[in-house]
């Protein structure tokens, strides 16, 4: 995101965005936005939302659905498949929560972005292993249950 995106942001939400979020959002590597196919891992990873549309898009739809139970100054940053998580812009280095607009609550916390970012590379990490592991293992890895056993009896 460039600078002018940010002050978009800032300004259609009425709020200051940290910089330590700035920065992330500056120097997020590149390959983090490559993830395996969903069913690798059998759950959705991890996004942080990079896209000035979809960010503003995605704070009017949680602040919706969550009403008062949404942080006043919260920040909609990223997302683990129909959950979100969300961080207070007013603070310099927020602590970073996890929301679920379907049950209308806050939920885990994790210390801060920096803390959230090394989390999603190693999910990201592990997530192509897993790739990498079921690549490796051809047929084999794509089996139902009871094909397995029926192979193992065989």
């Amino acid at each position: 995101m460039t600078d002018a995106e940010f002050e978009r942001i800032e300004e259609e939400l009425g709020l200051k965005l940290p910089e330590v979020y700035r920065k992330i959002i500056r120097d997020l590597p590149d390959e983090l936005l490559d993830w395996p196919p969903i069913e690798v891992n059998n759950r959705r990873h991890e996004d942080f939302l990079l896209d000035v549309d979809e960010v503003l898009s995605v704070q009017s739809r949680v602040r919706r659905r969550m009403r008062s139970a949404f942080p006043e100054k919260g920040f909609v940053f990223g997302h683990s498949g129909e959950n979100y998580w969300i961080f207070d812009a007013s603070a310099d280095d927020p602590e970073v929560q996890f929301v679920s607009p379907s049950l209308g609550m806050v939920m885990g916390k994790r210390a801060n972005l920096a803390e959230h970012l090394e989390r999603i590379k190693l999910d990201h990490e592990d997530a192509w292993a897993k790739e990498r592991r079921r690549n490796e293992a051809g047929d084999a890895a794509t089996l139902s249950p009871n094909e397995l056993i029926e192979e193992a009896r065989q």
